[in-house]
Parts: structure tokens; C-alpha cells; sequence
């Protein structure tokens, strides 16, 4: 059976290099003449009507599926919920949380990485996502591409005004979002034009900053979600999320917390579960459950995920994970015998170099800290 993805035809991405791509997980770039194309060049009504886009958007199958849009593909394969199956959900007429009626090829969503800047070197990240990275990268005598300044172009500007009316959900991240100065120019450009009010706005943010310019803006929106990229709490965190502090993500946690209890927010927490932090993942399951918070489970694919663990190190997680029996507040729940985690954890698929990852990057970027005197369980794999 055909598989039917909303993101497909009503929803552009312009990542932080500025390459245009049918949503964040897929891996397809929009091209012209056969080069990715790029918002220092092209505009979002050149986007809209490119032949590369209409054409994908017509042969979009099974197999197109499988190739442009892996992670989505093995996830439903081991019987998780993917980002596609997600948004199937949202956009139907049934939803419970969402109000926005599909038309097909039109511009309803648009996800918006408006900057690299960034305050953390995240392990799971790269230069793409991270200004740090791209400072650590250029220490080791590695060359990045420099990150492409789209927002500042008019022809960005312009497009989106052509559009804006149609938008009922925008979606950013970066970088760190509430560092981006661009993001109080797009929320003022969509409250002046009177579109807040018809718009689902989410941010994805590392929890580090709180967008004190911003909060004021968020009563505009008809909804505003905060997703907060929490992959584990303490010195696990801190060393996941270096150099963030926990005690201080906890104390702005609090008070996203109180804005979510007061209504003025939707809160969640996106958990990027991969190598680093799977084993105390029903730990962390428990701190959600303990603070009454969403969880959406997602999975790390690189620079290390969980497939890269080797075969019996992978039995133990597995037995550790069959073990949880409380699906409550989470999105995509592990639980149970044979659970969507366990079948992707164990699947053959992409295996990355760890042992160059950990010591090319992870351990020179945080000198400081110690990797298995803070995960010691996976000592005798790095």
C-alpha cells in the first residue's frame, strides 16, 4: 500500500546551510539542474513551483520512502511511530491537538533553522547544527562549511510573505533557537500581518537559555509548544550537553514547567535516544513520569546510535528495556517484550566508527570530564 505523508506536499524545511528538503528527517534536498538548492539563491516560490519537488512529490512510494526518508522507513519497520505517522495523525480531521485542515501542495508547515549559534557542543551534534562545533572543528585543523546567513536575504522575506497566509504551523530549532536574533524578527513579521493567532509555533530548544525578549510574544499564537532536547539529567547531562550545567537547565526546566501548569504552554521533552544514553533510558522515563512531562522517544541515527553497540552489550539493554511495564507519559512508548526500540536497536543497519567519533571528537571537545567515569557501563566498548 501506498504510504501517504502530509510533510510530502504541504511542508518545506530550510536547514541552517539553507538547503530546502521535504521535512527534518528526510535526507531528500530540493534540486536545480541536478545542484542541492540553496536560500542564498533561491526563494521559497522557487521551491514551490521546481520541478524536482512537483516530480517527488507525484513518484512518492514505498521505495521513495525507503530511500529519502530511512529513519521514518526502519521505525515503522520495528513498530515505532514515526515523524510521518505523526504527522498523518496531526493533520487528519480527527485530531485532538491540532486544528489545521490539509491541502495538498499547499504551504501549511514550514520548519525554519534560522542560525547555527549555538552555546553547547552536544555530542550527538556537528558544525551544521552548532557554532561551537564549527569553533572546535576549525581547532583541529577541520574544515566545515561556514554557515550560510539565508535570514538575512529580502528574497527569503518576500517568499515568506507570499506564503504566510497559508501557514498554520512553524516549527524551529538551530542551533540554539532562543539565541537566533532572527526569531523576534519572524514572530513580530507574523503578528503584525494578524497570522499569530493562526498558528501552531514549537520550538526545540537545549534548555540553557530562557527567551526572556520572547515569552511576551507567545500569548499571540493559537498554540505554542516548547520541546526541551533532554537526553538524561546530572552529570550525564553534562557531558552529553557540554558544557551545559544541570543545575541551571533544571531551574529554567521549572519554569517552562509553570507556564505549561498555568496553560500558557504546551510542554515536552524530545529524547534523542542513542549509544551514550539508552542504558539508563527507564531512568529517565521515571524522572519524566516524577515531573509529570511529556517524553517523545526519537531515535539518534549518527554520529553514533544504538545499532553501533556491539551484539552483547545490546542483550543486556534489550533485557533492561523488555523490563518496563509503564507507558505513561510518554509519546511512542518502550515498554514490554519486543518493543519498537528493542526490534530497531537489534536490526542490522548503518554502523559507525565509535572508537574515532569518541576520541577524534567527543573526549578532546570536553577534556575536562571523563566518558566511562561518567557512563561507566560502557567501559571495555570505547
Amino acid at each position: 500500500m501506498k504510504k501517504f505523508c502530509p510533510f510530502v506536499s504541504n511542508n518545506i524545511e530550510i536547514d541552517s546551510a539553507g538547503y530546502y528538503k521535504p521535512c527534518c528527517i528526510s535526507t531528500k534536498k530540493f534540486e536545480i539542474n541536478g545542484v542541492p538548492a540553496n536560500a542564498q539563491q533561491y526563494s521559497l516560490p522557487d521551491i514551490m513551483k521546481l520541478s524536482d519537488r512537483k516530480d517527488w512529490i507525484a513518484n512518492f512510494n514505498n521505495d521513495i520512502l525507503e530511500r529519502d526518508c530511512r529513519q521514518c522507513h526502519d521505525l515503522e519497520k520495528s513498530g515505532g511511530e514515526s515523524k510521518r505517522q505523526r504527522e498523518e495523525r496531526t493533520w487528519s480531521s480527527n485530531s485532538q491537538d491540532f486544528h489545521g485542515v490539509f491541502k495538498p501542495d499547499t504551504l501549511q508547515s514550514i520548519d525554519l533553522k534560522m542560525g547555527n549559534t549555538c552555546n553547547l557542543l552536544c555530542a550527538i551534534c556537528s558544525p551544521w547544527s552548532s557554532s561551537k562545533w564549527g569553533s572546535f572543528y576549525r581547532s583541529i585543523d577541520m574544515s566545515n562549511a561556514p554557515y550560510q546567513r539565508w535570514p538575512d536575504k529580502t528574497e527569503f522575506w518576500d517568499g515568506l510573505n507570499q506564503y504566510a497566509h497559508s501557514i498554520q504551523k512553524i516549527e524551529l530549532a538551530g542551533g540554539e533557537p532562543f539565541m537566533i536574533k532572527k526569531q523576534e524578527i519572524l514572530l513580530k513579521f507574523l503578528i503584525e500581518r494578524d497570522l499569530a493567532k493562526d498558528i501552531d509555533i514549537s520550538w526545540f530548544t537545549n534548555c540553557t537559555i530562557w527567551p526572556e525578549k520572547l515569552v511576551k510574544y507567545f500569548k499571540h499564537f493559537r498554540f505554542v509548544r516548547i520541546m526541551l532536547s533532554l537526553d538524561n539529567t546530572e552529570e550525564q547531562f553534562e557531558y552529553i550537553r557540554y558544557p551545559g550545567k544541570w543545575s541551571e537547565t533544571y531551574e529554567i526546566f521549572k519554569k517552562f514547567k509553570q507556564m505549561h501548569d498555568n496553560r500558557e504552554i504546551h510542554l515536552g521533552i524530545s529524547h534523542s535516544i542513542g549509544l551514550l544514553n539508552v542504558w539508563r533510558l527507564p531512568e529517565f522515563h521515571a524522572w519524566c513520569r516524577e515531573h509529570e512531562v511529556a517524553i517523545f522517544n526519537n531515535i539518534v541515527v549518527e554520529p553514533a546510535g544504538v545499532r553501533d553497540l556491539p551484539y552483547e552489550f545490546k542483550l543486556e539493554v534489550k533485557e533492561k528495556l523488555e523490563a518496563q511495564t509503564d507507558p505513561s507519559f510518554q509519546n511512542n512508548p518502550i515498554v514490554g517484550k519486543d518493543n519498537w526500540l528493542v526490534k530497531f536497536m537489534m536490526a542490522d543497519g548503518l554502523k559507525n566508527d565509535i572508537p574515532n567519533w569518541y576520541k577524534t571528537f567527543v573526549q578532546p571537545s570536553r577534556p575536562e570530564l571523563n566518558l566511562l567515569e561518567t557512563f561507566p557501563e560502557l567501559k571495555g566498548i570505547l
